[in-house]
């Protein structure tokens, strides 16, 4: 009976992940939330085949020790103990390693459902979320009726590096100043590529000027703190960044256009500052 309600509680177990994967496909990204859903439809019905073939198998040998011996003369006779203790062990053995393999493939699927799940919100190179993940965001953000801040930021002369020293030096740059700029944001805030060297950070319970531009002026401190080495090259970066935030009745396109407004002026007015909007 243990090991029947063992089972019972790991079928709750894959029950209580199938719900949670539910709610991830009615708020979050919905195919993947399907592919996590059918693993855990998987699971459930995996252990609810075993738990039903063990059972079966129980039954069967509590019969067969029950069952009168044919051909002794008295009625019910037990078996041989030896044997029946063999016949558990097997038994045993059997569930314990189909369980086993049943583990290791399931580890295997959440490890891809988890990468997957990865790659879909993050940008590839500088492993920051992307702009899909963003816009989510700043939606949940305003639904929820939450203060907030956004600030884009631009990476200043950003095509000279690219068109003096190549490419990859322009992706070793952006992985710099992402991985420094991740460093100056606060917990809870997120940081996102927002297309090119343009990111966009967007920044929890952020209700006035003074946040906003104490936080744009530490992310500029932070992306200009030491120059970025480059072979035996030393180049110095600096941004420029456009701040902003969320007032009742604003939508998504709106505030970010603000801030975005804001990140202009800045350039157009001398670069490597930040500027509210």
């Amino acid at each position: 009976m243990k090991l029947k309600h063992g089972f019972d509680l790991l079928v709750l177990l894959g029950i209580g992940a199938l719900i949670s994967a539910s709610v991830l496909f009615v708020m979050d990204n919905k195919w993947i939330a399907g592919i996590g859903f059918l693993l855990l439809l998987l699971q459930i019905l995996l252990l609810l085949v075993l738990k039903k073939l063990f059972l079966k198998d129980c039954a069967l040998l509590m019969a067969s020790i029950k069952s009168p011996d044919t051909t002794r003369n008295e009625g019910y006779q037990f078996q041989d103990v030896a044997s029946i203790n063999d016949r558990m062990n097997h038994l045993k053995i059997s569930i314990i390693s189909q369980l086993e393999k049943e583990r290791k493939t399931l580890g295997t699927l959440a490890d891809k459902f988890y990468n997957a799940k990865t790659q879909s919100i993050k940008d590839p190179l500088t492993q920051v979320y992307n702009r899909r993940f963003l816009e989510d965001k700043v939606e949940f953000l305003i639904k929820g009726g939450q203060p907030f801040g956004v600030i884009f930021l631009d990476i200043d002369h950003f095509k000279k590096v690219n068109d003096n020293y190549g490419h990859d030096a322009g992706d070793l740059v952006l992985k710099t100043l992402a991985h420094r700029i991740g460093e100056g944001i606060r917990p809870g805030d997120i940081l996102a590529r927002y297309g090119g060297e343009e990111f966009v950070i967007v920044a929890d319970k952020l209700n006035s000027k003074g946040q906003a531009l104490n936080l744009a002026e530490r992310v500029r401190f932070m992306a200009a703190s030491k120059p970025i080495e480059i072979g035996e090259l030393q180049l110095s970066i600096t941004i420029s960044l456009g701040a902003t935030v969320f007032v009742n009745g604003d939508s998504m396109d709106k505030v970010l256009k603000r801030a975005d407004q804001a990140l202009y002026q800045a350039k157009e007015t001398g670069r490597n500052k930040a500027v509210f909007g």
